[in-house]
């Protein structure tokens, strides 16, 4: 048995029996347990029959978040030419981590295949940000587009920061927002 605590902005219904799969964070690993509600304790608590529980790892080294901002993108070969002019201001940031990001775009790109990004993090005057990153993962989306995962293989720890500083931020918005968060 157990009692779930809820922000009281956050706490959802439950009626007499119902069966849930939930994952909770509690200060340290996540936690995912199976329960069966059991009854009202108080308006943001709950108790429930602990049915199945158990601690999972978080697989990333860094947490990302949901944005949206144009990229520009070079994938000249063998050879990546980084010069502005082979710069193709054709992606859309869809989700960014400090370890990596995933974009969408109108060309599809090899998985292994290195690539040029330039980000330029919304709502920063900095310069942007430049990195060699591989493709792990492209696939086809609704739209006829290709949403390209990549992994940062070459960026200034300086830039990273900065990327991070800004998953921070973004973080702390969608919470404001009360807008869903991936981590």
């Amino acid at each position: 048995m157990a009692v779930v605590s809820f922000r009281r902005d956050v706490f959802a219904s439950y009626s007499d029996g119902d069966f849930r799969s939930d994952t909770y964070d509690i200060c340290g690993p996540a936690v995912v347990m199976q329960a069966a509600f059991r009854e009202k304790v108080s308006d943001n608590q709950i108790l429930v029959d602990i049915i199945k529980a158990f601690e999972y790892d978080q697989k990333r080294e860094y947490f990302r978040v949901n944005t949206s901002f144009p990229i520009q993108f070079n994938i000249s070969g063998s050879d990546l030419d980084f010069s502005q002019e082979f710069l193709k201001p054709l992606g859309q940031c869809l989700n960014l981590s400090g370890g990596g990001l995933l974009f969408s775009a109108d060309a599809r790109i090899e998985s292994s295949k290195r690539v040029w990004l330039d980000l330029c993090l919304p709502g920063k005057q900095s310069e942007p940000i430049g990195c060699v990153a591989r493709v792990v993962r492209t696939v086809k989306d609704k739209e006829q587009c290709w949403n390209i995962a990549v992994s940062f293989d070459q960026i200034k720890e300086a830039d990273r920061d900065e990327i991070i500083q800004y998953c921070f931020s973004e973080h702390r918005r969608h919470l404001r927002l009360k807008n869903e968060v991936v981590f």
